[in-house]
Parts: C-alpha cells; sequence; structure tokens
C-alpha cells in the first residue's frame, strides 16, 4: 500500500527537469530482497559516476549478491554510459557498457551493457530503471533493475 501511495504522488507531483551535465557527479544505487518458498536472495548495487560531457557518464558500479544457501557473489568495475536527450529533459533514456571483475569466482572477467532510462522527480534526484546482460563468456545474467539516482 504504501508503495502505491509513493507511485501515485510521483505521478501527480510537479514535473522536474533533469538539470544535469558536464562536471556533475552521480550517485546511485539499488537493492532487491526476495524471499520466496525458503530461498532468501539479496542484492546491493552502488555506482559512482562522473558527468565527462551533457550526455556521457564515467564511473565505477559495484555489484552484491547474497543467496542463502549458494554464498556470495559480487563484481567490480568501470562503466561509461551516454544519455540521449536534452540535458533539461525529464525522462532522459540512457546506453551502458561496463568491464567488471569477480570478487568472489576466481576473479573473471566480465562484459556487459544495459539500457534504460532516468525519470527525474527532483531537479537532482531521479528513479532509474534499466534492462542490463552480464556474461563471463560461459554464463549470461540478464535482469532488470530500478533505483534512485542523485546528482552532486
Amino acid at each position: 500500500m504504501r508503495s502505491l501511495l509513493l507511485f501515485s504522488l510521483l505521478l501527480i507531483a510537479p514535473v522536474a527537469a533533469a538539470q544535469v551535465g558536464q562536471g556533475q557527479i552521480e550517485l546511485s544505487g539499488s537493492a532487491a530482497f526476495t524471499s520466496t518458498e525458503g530461498l532468501t536472495v539479496f542484492q546491493l548495487s552502488p555506482t559512482i559516476g562522473y558527468f565527462l560531457t551533457d550526455a556521457v557518464v564515467a564511473g565505477f558500479e559495484l555489484q552484491y549478491v547474497s543467496v542463502e544457501g549458494n554464498g556470495d557473489s559480487g563484481s567490480i568495475g568501470p562503466f561509461v554510459a551516454y544519455h540521449f536527450g536534452n540535458r533539461a529533459a525529464t525522462i532522459r533514456p540512457f546506453l551502458q557498457a561496463q568491464v567488471a571483475t569477480s570478487f568472489t569466482d576466481d576473479s573473471d572477467i566480465l562484459f556487459g551493457g544495459a539500457g534504460g532510462v532516468k525519470y527525474f522527480f527532483l531537479p537532482g534526484g531521479a528513479l532509474r530503471g534499466q534492462l542490463f546482460v552480464l556474461t563471463d563468456g560461459e554464463d549470461t545474467q540478464i535482469g532488470v533493475s530500478g533505483g534512485v539516482s542523485i546528482f552532486l
């Protein structure tokens, strides 16, 4: 119920323009907790990026996943993302490429990318959603994630 109320407020709130661009820092992250039929999964993914231009941000992403009974896994590495549209737009689609190293599985090198959108509900804050793919050449992870970004 609380989630529905928050979502409703975001839809009727005044639309905020992004006003982000070159020289700004983006702090973002997402967290997920799932528990079904005795299986518990926790995921935490913080990122930090720096806008090199009004459209290009480069930074680092950390991903930590804990699956009850299967142990922990995670990766860290650089990413580069390109944002489409006007820097003052309320909605900004983006494409991202990344390389990472696993810090739990023999330092596998992971390659991947993502495509998504940021919805600016405040001048310095956005909700983000993305579809991502990450692979080490043998195993591939495909998923959807959502989170919050703050721009400094």
